[in-house]
């Protein structure tokens, strides 16, 4: 064999090499992919992660909260005196009284703002509501009658006896 018979077949050998090398990886189900379309995929990686961190921000901004009513004023302009007369009789001076008129209906929306000290209602209610109101719609109809029902059964509610009242 001559020495340029000699190159060209080690040529040929590592042509074949080479060739077996570039295919060893499709025979395993490996594909190439050109420079556009792995530019097109690192795109869209981009865009999902874009889209993460703003869903992370927005998540992690806190919520609006609705501002919560702490103690609510007594509505003095709409109250009848006899009606404050009676709460202070039978639930106690210190209880708050608020009347709501409604637009529909045949009757009147009345509040009792329970003080903290004689509420019965639980922690995890005042941490919430940061107040303990207890109202009931009453007709036309049941008057003075109604309200006084109304207060007498937040007064068993609460347990209140006359020495829980005077205090």
């Amino acid at each position: 064999m001559t020495e340029e018979h000699k190159q060209a077949l080690k040529e040929g050998r590592e042509k074949k090499k080479l060739e077996k090398a570039s295919t060893k990886g499709l025979e395993k189900g490996f594909e190439f992919v050109k420079k556009e379309e792995f530019d097109h995929l690192i795109n869209m990686v981009s865009t999902i992660a874009r889209s993460v961190q703003e869903l992370k921000t927005v998540q992690q901004t806190p919520a609006q909260t609705v501002p919560v009513v702490k103690d609510e004023e007594p509505d003095k302009t709409h109250l009848p005196p006899k009606w404050r007369e009676l709460c202070d009789q039978v639930l106690g001076k210190d209880f708050g009284l608020n009347v709501t008129y409604p637009d529909t209906g045949k009757g009147f929306l009345i509040k009792v703002i329970v003080p903290r000290d004689k509420s019965n209602a639980p922690v995890s209610h005042w941490e919430f509501y940061k107040a303990d109101i207890r109202s009931k719609a009453i007709g036309f109809g049941e008057g003075l009658d109604g309200v006084k029902a109304f207060y007498e059964k937040v007064r068993n509610n609460l347990k209140l006896n006359q020495a829980n009242i005077l205090k």
